[in-house]
């Protein structure tokens, strides 16, 4: 990883929230495999439910900001 991808994160609320979950896991004993999956899953998880509150807020006729 260049120190330039290491400036930029996180780039944005969703990658912040995935990482403080994931430091929030015992990863003790986790290959660097599992635990992108662990970080991949909860960035997935994230987003959708965003997205999806995001949308569901807009048809509410609520400000998306």
């Amino acid at each position: 990883m260049s120190n330039n991808t290491l400036l930029s994160f996180p780039a944005n609320e969703i990658e912040a929230l995935a990482m403080l979950y994931v430091q929030q896991q015992d990863i003790s004993g986790l290959s660097p495999e599992e635990l992108l999956d662990i970080y991949q899953k909860a960035y997935d998880k994230i987003k959708t439910y965003h997205r999806e509150t995001c949308q569901e807020r807009h048809h509410l006729g609520w400000s998306i900001e």
